[in-house]
């Protein structure tokens, strides 16, 4: 097994070391964040998040409150531009204001755009309030391959500290 930060050139470096039979497995990227904290699990795209918002179907306050956000982008490679104003435009709504944490999707196939990624991430950070919450980037979640399944609506806790995502009850029941 090779463990490998998801960073640029690391796909291309773990298709060739898969062809002389290694396991590669790309890791995340923690952006920030101290200590433990818990919180529902609520995901979505992105860009259908900046889609929806002000209209009828979008969640109230009490829907992100004290929840762990876990956000993809689509397979459409939008500019790194883009995510910086799609998250001035979420704080807008002051939901980025009761999450605990963000989990952040690693974009498909596209590892050339990982730096510029994280870079709006960060960006985006102080102006959009986002303090000391944790900032996780690169997760294998949403449209990307390989992809981990995360069970949505439990209770999962992020620990800086270690560096761990755990889920507190089970996905299935």
């Amino acid at each position: 097994m090779v463990g490998m930060e998801a960073c640029r050139g690391a796909h291309h470096l773990g298709q060739r070391l898969a062809t002389f039979s290694h396991s590669v497995r790309l890791i995340t990227r923690w952006l920030q964040g101290e200590g433990i904290t818990r919180g529902k699990l609520i995901a979505g795209c992105l860009e259908v998040i900046d889609w929806l918002r002000g209209s009828v179907v979008w969640p109230d306050i009490t829907a992100w409150r004290d929840s762990i956000l876990v956000l993809e982008l689509s397979e459409e490679s939008i500019p790194s531009s883009a995510v910086v104003r799609m998250f001035r435009s979420l704080a807008a709504t002051t939901a980025l204001d009761v999450v605990h944490g963000i989990l952040f999707g690693r974009p498909y196939g596209h590892p050339k755009d990982f730096d510029a990624y994280d870079g709006a991430l960060l960006a985006s950070r102080c102006e959009s309030g986002l303090g000391t919450i944790p900032l996780i980037a690169r997760m294998d979640v949403g449209h990307t391959d390989p992809m981990m399944t995360i069970p949505y609506e439990i209770e999962a806790e992020i620990d800086c500290e270690h560096r761990q995502l755990r889920f507190m009850t089970a996905g299935v029941g």
